[in-house]
């Protein structure tokens, strides 16, 4: 799957927001894998049309969230 990293910025407390780009055919499958690790990070689209997705994660699940990440690019559907 796509999962490019468009920008990450840090954001107050040490949290970072994440925008990533994914297909548009993938986008769905993209928000299913974030949901299944609720409270890991909290997730948007704010882009249909170009298909991207901001994420805001806390310090503490950064990691985690850059391993889901990896996981997601490596994967094909």
């Amino acid at each position: 799957m796509q999962a490019e990293e468009i920008s990450r910025k840090e954001l107050e407390g040490k949290s970072q927001e994440i925008v990533i780009k994914t297909n548009p055919e993938e986008l769905i499958y993209v928000g299913y894998i974030l949901e299944a690790f609720e409270g890991f990070c909290y997730y948007t689209t704010i882009d249909k049309k170009k298909t991207l997705l901001k994420l805001t994660a806390t310090k503490y699940y950064l990691p985690k969230i850059d391993k889901i990440l990896k996981f997601i690019r490596k994967y094909q559907i």
